[in-house]
Formats: structure tokens, sequence, C-alpha cells
């Protein structure tokens, strides 16, 4: 009985210590960021953005969530996905059909990113072990470093010389391709005209592969950067007609 007891009495105290940590490991850099989210709730992730636009995936990102005060205390893994799910809807309202909107969302990107880091110190001690919950945090994490790196490189690379703009539309593309996955990170079919998208965004890849071919004097470090938005496209698109083969093939 004593070393339960000497157990659990050294668990709890490991979870108030890791609750009081002021500083958060940011997901994307591997930086520590000083924490500002610790008791994280719906209301405090709902305030800072404006969830009135729709259009990711098939998911309405004006989604009240009817869950009663007392289940959310009593069922820690359902306020758990809620969270992920909320804070995933935020981001998702930066992406719409024929572009992604870099200047809104830089005016809230460092919000964003600590209240990223706040959930992520949270899910991690509490979940580590639950592979759906990880799986969700997993795609928040990539949706948020996705958005920050495009919104970066668009701000950056700003030239009408063909291959920078051949590297903007990639970059767009690649944040468009997160909208066909649900916020578990998979694959959503239940996008309207998911397959179409997944089959029109694969022969504009061939197109522009060929355009890039064909282009000469262009600098190392744009040259670099098209190639890895090339290869991300690749994978994902590679992802996403494997979950539908009969209406790709």
């Amino acid at each position: 009985m004593k070393p339960f007891f000497f157990f659990f009495v050294n668990l709890v105290f490991l979870l108030l210590v890791v609750a009081e940590l002021p500083y958060v490991r940011d997901f994307c850099t591997g930086f520590v960021l000083p924490r500002v989210v610790t008791n994280l709730n719906k209301r405090e992730i709902y305030s800072e953005t404006d969830l009135k636009q729709e259009g990711f995936g098939s998911v309405s990102t004006v989604r009240e969530w009817p869950i009663p005060r007392y289940l959310s205390r009593h069922n820690i893994t359902l306020e758990a996905e809620q969270l992920l799910e909320l804070l995933a809807q935020q981001l998702a309202t930066f992406v719409h059909e024929f572009d992604f909107d870099a200047a809104q969302f830089e005016t809230q990107a460092l919000i964003l990113r600590r209240k990223v880091a706040g959930l992520t110190s949270w899910v991690e001690v509490m979940f580590l072990k639950n592979q759906q919950i990880m799986a969700r945090l997993e795609f928040l994490h990539r949706m948020f470093c996705t958005l920050n790196s495009a919104a970066a490189y668009l701000r950056y690379f700003t030239s009408e010389r063909t291959e920078q703009q051949l590297l903007r539309s990639l970059i767009q593309l690649n944040v468009r391709l997160i909208s066909l996955y649900n916020f578990r990170g998979e694959p959503d079919l239940l996008v309207p005209r998911f397959a179409e998208y997944v089959t029109t965004f694969s022969r504009r890849l061939d197109i522009w592969a060929d355009m890039n071919d064909k282009l000469q004097a262009v600098p190392v470090s744009v040259r670099i950067m098209v190639k890895a938005q090339f290869d991300d496209s690749r994978a994902s698109l590679q992802h996403l007609a494997s979950y539908s083969p009969k209406e790709l093939n």
C-alpha cells in the first residue's frame, strides 16, 4: 500500500509542477516561450479570433459546443478533443477556397502560437499515450506551422519574376491541401468534390513542374524553396489520392 501511495503523491506533484512551469516548448522551432495559456478553456481559445468564416473542408467554423459544464469537468478526454478542434477551427478561418489570408493570420500569429503551445504542454502531460488525442495535436501543429511558414515566405518572396510567382503558387497550394483533411489529420472524404480537387491539384502540379524545368538563372535560395514546396505537395497529394482510389483512377 505504501509504494502505491508514494507513487500517487509523486504523480500529483509532477502534474502540479508541470502545470506551473513558466515556459513551454515551441512546437515549430523547438525554442522555449513564456507560458501564456495556463488554465486553458474554450472561452480563452475562442476570444481572439472571429469564427464567422466557413469553407475549411466540410466542417463549419461557426460551431457551438452544446456540452454541459459538468460534463466537461468529468470527461477530460472530451474536453481535450473540444479544445483541440476549436483551436484548429480558428486556424481554418484563414484558409479560403482560392487563397490563404496571410496578412490577417500574421496579425494573430503570436497569440495563436502561444495558445497552441499552452494547449500542447497540457495535452502532452495528460494524454501522451492516447493515440487519438496525440494525432489531433500533431495535426494542429502541422496546421499552425504550415500557415506560419507560408505567411513568412509570402511576405519575403514578393518579386514578379516567374520563379517567385511559381513559388508563391506552390505555397498557396500546400496551404490549400490542408483543407482536404479533417481535424484528426485524416483525408476528409466528406469534402465536396474531394476526388476532383485532388485530381485537379495533381495535374496543376505537373504543369508547374514542367514550367519549373524550363526556368533558367534561378537563385539557389529560390530553387531550394521551390523543390521543398514541390516535395510537400507531391507527398500530400499522393496521400490524399490513396484514400480515394476508385474516384481518382
